[in-house]
């Protein structure tokens, strides 16, 4: 017998495969049956679904609050951050510019300052230098009308020699005097009308108007360039001593000026006028022909200016 001829026994059907004619008179009934269904085919879950399910939930609202709270910090922080770094900007900022300000008005006072001082040292200086020259100036006048006078008259030489020879004590045998050998003669006579053994001796090396007088115990330098420094020495003296302020500018000692040595008193002068005469006749009136110093002797001690202890005449 073929299988689609065989029968199944009624034990062995199932429930659906059984096929009933539907209930259309009682719809309660049906839906009673359909509700019947549903209930047995939904199951309750399980602990480990339940599980599931609640870690997915907690992930799920972590990370969307991490998301949110990052957000939320990144803005705060940002704008804290933001406003604390625009003050702090500020304050240095301010810093910076005062101390640059300031840097800046000290450098341009320094240049204010330095070029305030080239402007007045130059006048300073330039007055210190016309005050020298005008110096240097009245020196050589006064060197040119002496000169002058000098080779003019020798009254003068031969008054200075009598009262140095009247001053001094009795000669001893070695006694020299040089004279320049334009004096010569006028000196030798003065000698002999004083009548005095001194040697007389011609040295080119002493200046017309001056003499030189050695002896064995002292000499006494009465040379023109001696005399000449002595007084312009007293000159500046008597200029430092009466500087009130101390602060001006004047020569200590002779030889910070010119026109003072031998040679330059032996020169000719270029001029010699009458009011250079004049000018010498006054000096020599203050000077010579008063020279108390060449009155004294050497054993009062007064003669300390005109003698001076010097080595022996080469």
């Amino acid at each position: 017998m073929s299988d689609k001829n065989k029968r199944v026994p009624l034990g062995e059907l199932s429930a659906y495969e059984r096929w009933e004619l539907p209930n259309i008179g009682d719809p309660g009934r049906a839906a009673s049956q359909a509700e019947n269904a549903r209930k047995e085919k939904v199951k309750p879950p399980t602990a480990q679904q339940i599980e599931s399910i609640t870690k997915q939930a907690y992930d799920s609202g972590f990370e969307e609050g991490h998301r949110d709270g990052f957000a939320k910090g990144s803005e705060d922080g940002r704008a804290a951050g933001h406003a604390e770094g625009l003050e702090a900007g500020k304050s240095e900022g301010y810093e910076q510019g005062v101390a640059q300000g300031q840097g800046e008005i000290a450098e341009k006072l320094s240049q204010l300052d330095a070029l305030m001082n080239q402007l007045v040292n130059p006048i300073q200086q330039q007055q210190q230098v016309v005050e020298e020259a005008m110096l240097n100036v009245a020196v050589a006048l006064s060197r040119a009308v002496i000169h002058r006078e000098l080779n003019i008259d020798s009254a003068s030489l031969t008054l200075a020699l009598s009262r140095v020879m009247e001053g001094l004590p009795a000669l001893d045998s070695g006694a020299m005097l040089k004279v320049n050998e334009q004096d010569y003669e006028t000196v030798s006579k003065a000698l002999e009308a004083l009548g005095s053994g001194i040697e007389l001796v011609k040295d080119p090396s002493v200046i017309a108007g001056g003499f030189l007088l050695k002896t064995s115990a002292q000499v006494i330098d009465y040379t023109v360039e001696k005399r000449f420094q002595k007084a312009v020495q007293s000159m500046l003296d008597t200029a430092v001593n009466n500087t009130a302020s101390g602060t001006q500018e004047v020569p200590v000692t002779i030889d910070s000026l010119s026109d003072y040595s031998a040679d330059t008193l032996k020169e000719e002068p270029e001029t010699g006028d009458d009011e250079l005469r004049k000018l010498d006749h006054e000096i020599q009136d203050s000077e010579l022909p008063g020279t108390e110093d060449t009155e004294d002797t050497s054993t009062s001690g007064e003669l300390d200016e005109q003698l001076t202890p010097g080595p022996e005449d080469e």
